[in-house]
């Protein structure tokens, strides 16, 4: 219901809690492949981002740099994807976490963007990045005392680069939300 106001209220807000549904949904379906029956969660995104861009409005440019930065996430994520295929990191107990943190962070956006509020509430998305890096560094510190695979570090630090840029779209995506929001 609450996603229906929005709808009414904010189209562009809408589109941008859709955007942010749609990415939850492939996080998701990375942390448990099993549980989910639905294979092409990439398409749904792609969807929602041509249904995003038509709202574009020149008034409000942070909304265009909103959606610029949930593009550059998938983008980030769907790199993860291809990687983490290549190599086995998906029982990685730091790749899963900072999933688990940026699944996160996504949810609190998402509830502050249906909660219909006109300034956001979840200062702790910085936090969570913040939380989320220094889990990163310590996942390549780790990886780099392990000189057995060095192709496998290579690509685990490719994994953990892009996820570190999904942190980084995350907090500008969150910055430029609180712009359309004022």
């Amino acid at each position: 219901m609450r996603l229906y106001l929005l709808k009414l209220k904010n189209k562009p807000l809408y589109c941008a809690a859709k955007l942010t549904r749609a990415i939850l949904s492939d996080i998701e379906h990375s942390l448990h492949p099993a549980k989910h029956k639905k294979k092409h969660t990439h398409y749904d995104l792609q969807k929602h981002l041509a249904v995003a861009k038509d709202h574009f409005t020149y008034a409000n440019p942070a909304y265009s740099r909103a959606i610029q930065q949930i593009e550059n996430l998938a983008a980030y994520l769907e790199k993860i994807h291809f990687d983490m295929r290549s190599r086995s990191a998906q029982n990685d107990e730091y790749i899963r976490y900072s999933f688990f943190l940026l699944r996160e962070a996504l949810g609190l956006i998402y509830k502050d963007l249906i909660s219909l509020r006109k300034q956001p509430a979840s200062p702790e998305i910085k936090l969570i990045a913040a939380h989320a890096r220094k889990n990163l560094q310590l996942a390549k510190r780790q990886a780099a005392l392990d000189d057995a695979n060095f192709i496998g570090n290579l690509k685990f630090g490719s994994i953990c680069n892009s996820l570190d840029k999904c942190f980084d779209c995350l907090e500008k995506y969150f910055d430029e939300l609180a712009d359309i929001r004022s």
